[in-house]
């Protein structure tokens, strides 16, 4: 409570006490006298305002029992029986029934009342007192209370039945009414303790407690004790006080009550939310519970289980209702099986743990017998309702494999590593030393290093790949690839392969016209699997059978061996990680494990099938399945060997090539594999020794590295596009970083023929630049591409086109985007109704930035919306668009792209 209501309420105490002292002195003397049917009248309300009194009191006090409020409501009740008995003495009725008469009679009545009253207040403060002095709250005893009331007011009966009643009044004396001091003596008491107590200062009850203590102290002591006869101004103002008095503990309680109502309520309501967020609590515990992975069983004392979860039912095979009620050894194999029971025992009378409260790893069994390794915590729970036992369980046979693989993987790769790099020490240390003078050893151990280098190449990539699938890194150049031409190609490239191992490659049979759309790189890395792992794996003189059929949608390569085949225990993981049929092979046949897992993951993101079939004892065939690319003129016409064709009609002699590359000897490998292909060129070490190249020379292309030690490769390349001289210029990125930095880049925006990793492939890096002098060369000619999925429709307009523009189509949506990122187009002809997207989509790729945007002309059957055609140069309907009308806008605004 604040001050300021604390000191208001003591400026009332004050002014009620000397205004009620106050009131004796201006009313005496007036004369008033009243009669016995008005004090009749006056007794019966005050009888009236006790019993309510004492009955809300003790509604009070067993809503919520305080011993206050028990003395509070049984002290007005017997105070109601005495001034009812004081109210009725006035009658006529029963004076002849009493030996003293009503100047005797009702005077003493009032005192045993006032008396009874007062002494019960008392009491209340008194009790408290007692309490709080000794630290101790314990209730008062309810029946004590009662009879005290009870005898107290039968007393105080049958006393004014029986014995004559002494003089009441005095006149000869200041007090008239001497005998008014007794109650008036415990009035004051209990108003000092009430004061003292303090509690006024903050409850409302105990503050009309106070009030009342005082009116009934001034009615005693300043009005009744100056009463000089019946009915006198001083004995009715008396009674008006009492019932005043009584007014102000009703009106305490009723503000008690309804503050202890009000608090039930925002109790009850807090409750409601307590309860109401316990169960989402318990719902959320025993979501988490039953979703967990791991195993959560509790147990009592005598081993029994008491509940499982659903991970329980999963990690040993058991259905809940078949555990519950079982003894807990059910899930342990022997040897501690049978010692299981006798461990609790000894814990619950010893307190010694071996596993409760440490957790270990220990063998479970399952409902087949079969047994697992698994981590087990143990926690002890004691409840009030027992003591019991809950245990965590974690199914570890994945990690324990996982493991194992590991230590095999590493086995493996540290011998991968150190073979091959024996081998490169050996040689090189051997040419080093001057030791071999013969050209043709040199040669041999050149060809050694050279050969054991690969190794280690094919090795990294192996991890490297291994990586990037995991991180959905992997990045696929898909194109129209004739996949009878792609397996010559890896025949020939692994024929070393097959002369190493002595084994013979052949192909059985072909299909001439067999295109699939997919990443010739990371195909051909597929087919090198297979045929190294059948090379390895057949005796000596065999021969590796290679063959390609027809299906309805796809085509299958088949690789077949005569080798030991696969046994069976292994068929199931040999796609695995990190898998061989027995990790020894990798010792003697060489490999990581990761070859089959990886060629998985690139045919499934070609959307193909890869599997075997074997008989052990006679041999494997492995297959991949690709769905088939429908051929269409345009794409003949753009396939990479075409391409590769024009490049060599129309450029014969190269050109001049920059390369910016600050490691010395990397620049010096890129030189002398362009200068052996016919290429003049010139090395740049930093960013600032390029540009003052190419400010002095003509270059027909430039090869950047994107970690330079002046300026990243990227920002150099926006800076060649922005100016005029160079904007053209085709640039190749040569860095270990390119595959990271392609996806944060739109190729097609900064010109950029191609993206090349480290360690550099030099064929590739060939046809890089040979497409990038090519593109030079054509740089004068509109670059087009039409988006459109009828291949009618793309033929008709290439005949339309003609050789005035470098036209192109596209047939669907992935296609499209590819070819956008990287690649430059002067204008874009678009069809949004695509098979696999909406080609509006697209529109985000071509609008790079307000300055650098590709035109689009949307050309389709249906129209577009306002918001679409803002985005575009034009919007054309196919039906109501002619030849003319179409090619001379075409022409228009490809002019204007470049």
């Amino acid at each position: 409570m604040k001050d300021q209501e604390q000191t208001d309420r003591v400026i009332v105490y004050w002014i009620l006490g000397i205004g009620l002292t106050g009131g004796l002195l201006l009313g005496h003397g007036v004369g008033w006298v009243g009669s016995a049917q008005l004090h009749t009248v006056m007794e019966a309300i005050a009888t009236l305002l006790a019993a309510v009194v004492g009955a809300m009191a003790l509604v009070r006090y067993y809503s919520k029992k305080e011993s206050l409020f028990l003395l509070i409501g049984a002290g007005f009740l017997g105070t109601a029986s005495l001034d009812g008995f004081h109210a009725i003495v006035t009658s006529s009725y029963f004076k002849p029934m009493m030996p003293s008469d009503l100047p005797h009679l009702i005077p003493w009545s009032w005192v045993a009342s006032r008396l009874y009253l007062s002494v019960v207040m008392f009491l209340s403060w008194f009790v408290w007192f007692q309490e709080n002095s000794s630290g101790k709250t314990s209730p008062i005893a309810e029946r004590s209370v009662y009879a005290g009331t009870v005898f107290f007011t039968l007393l105080s009966f049958l006393f004014f039945v029986f014995f004559p009643l002494p003089a009441a009044y005095y006149p000869n004396i200041f007090f008239h009414r001497p005998e008014e001091f007794a109650p008036a003596l415990f009035f004051l008491l209990a108003l000092i303790g009430y004061l003292k107590k303090g509690h006024w200062r903050t409850d409302n009850f105990e503050h009309w407690i106070v009030i009342s203590l005082i009116i009934g102290f001034i009615s005693q002591a300043v009005f009744m004790s100056h009463s000089g006869e019946l009915f006198d101004y001083e004995f009715d103002g008396a009674h008006t006080l009492k019932k005043v008095s009584y007014i102000c503990v009703l009106a305490g309680l009723l503000i008690n009550m309804h503050a202890v109502f009000k608090r039930e309520v925002t109790a009850a309501s807090d409750l409601g939310i307590l309860n109401q967020q316990l169960e989402e609590s318990e719902g959320r515990v025993r979501a988490i519970v039953e979703n967990i992975m791991d195993s959560i069983i509790t147990i009592d004392e005598k081993g029994t289980i008491q509940s499982v979860n659903r991970a329980t039912e999963q990690i040993f095979r058991y259905p809940a209702e078949e555990l519950i009620g079982k003894n807990i050894k059910l899930l342990t194999p022997e040897p501690h099986r049978s010692s299981h029971d006798r461990y609790i025992q000894n814990y619950c009378e010893t307190g010694e743990a071996k596993i409760i409260g440490i957790g270990q790893e220990v063998e479970g069994q399952r409902r087949d017998g079969t047994t697992f390794p698994m981590d087990l915590s143990i926690q002890d729970l004691r409840l009030k309702s027992g003591r019991f036992f809950m245990g965590v369980v974690r199914d570890i046979t994945e990690r324990k494999e996982m493991d194992r693989l590991k230590t095999e993987f590493i086995s493996t790769v540290s011998h991968e590593l150190r073979t091959p790099l024996t081998s490169i020490r050996g040689s090189l240390g051997m040419i080093g030393s001057g030791a071999l003078k013969d050209p043709d050893q040199v040669k041999d151990m050149v060809d050694l290093a050279s050969s054991n280098t690969e190794r280690l190449i094919n090795l990294v990539n192996d991890l490297l790949d291994m990586e990037k699938l995991q991180a959905g890194s992997m990045e696929f150049n898909l194109l129209d690839l004739n996949i009878g031409e792609l397996v010559e190609k890896s025949l020939t490239l692994n024929e070393p392969f097959a002369i190493e191992h002595g084994v013979t490659f052949k192909l059985t049979s072909s299909i001439e016209d067999a295109t699939v759309y997919g990443d010739s790189d990371r195909l051909t890395q597929v087919i090198s699997n297979l045929l190294s792992n059948a090379a390895k794996f057949s005796p000596a003189g065999e021969i590796v059978e290679i063959s390609i059929e027809r299906s309805a949608t796809s085509f299958r390569i088949n690789v077949s061996d005569k080798g030991p085949g696969i046994p069976n225990e292994f068929r199931d993981r040999i796609f695995g990680r990190f898998t061989q049929a027995d990790s020894t092979d990798a010792r003697k046949k060489g490999g990581t494990g990761l070859g089959l897992n990886i060629s998985q993951a690139i045919v499934e993101k070609h959307g193909g099938v890869i599997g075997f079939d074997s008989v052990e004892g006679e041999g494997s065939t492995f297959y991949f399945e690709l769905p088939e690319r429908i051929r269409t003129a345009t794409a003949q016409a753009n396939s990479p060997s075409e391409i590769s064709k024009a490049i060599r009609a129309e450029v014969p002699d190269g050109g001049k090539i920059l390369v910016l590359e600050d490691d010395p000897d990397v620049a010096k490998l890129l030189s002398i594999m362009l200068e052996d292909n016919g290429y003049d060129v010139d090395i740049a070490y930093n960013a600032h020794e390029a540009k003052a190249r190419i400010a002095r020379t003509t270059y027909a292309a430039v090869t950047v590295d994107v970690m330079l030690p002046d300026q990243d490769g990227i920002s150099l390349i926006r800076e060649l596009r922005a100016e005029e001289n160079t904007h053209n210029l085709a640039t190749i990125v040569v860095s270990a970083k390119a595959s990271t930095v392609r996806r944060e880049v739109v190729a097609a925006s900064m010109g950029i023929i191609d993206w090349l990793d480290k360690p550099i492939d030099q064929s590739r890096l060939l046809s890089a630049v040979q497409q990038a002098t090519f593109v030079a060369q054509r740089a004068e000619k509109p670059r087009v591409l039409h988006v459109e999925d009828d291949v009618d429709l793309c033929q008709v307009m290439t005949a339309m086109i003609g050789d005035t523009m470098d036209f192109m189509c596209a047939h669907t949506f992935r296609e499209a985007q590819r070819l956008l990122l990287d690649e430059k187009f002067d204008l874009v002809i678009l069809d949004p109704g695509l098979p696999d997207g909406d080609g509006l989509d697209l529109l985000a790729t071509l609008k790079v930035s307000e300055e650098d945007s590709t035109p689009v002309i949307i050309f389709s059957s249906d129209g577009v919306d306002r918001e679409t055609a803002v985005q575009v140069e034009a919007a054309l309907l196919k039906s109501r668009c002619s030849n003319e009308e179409l090619l001379d806008l075409v022409s228009r605004l490809a002019k204007n792209g470049k």
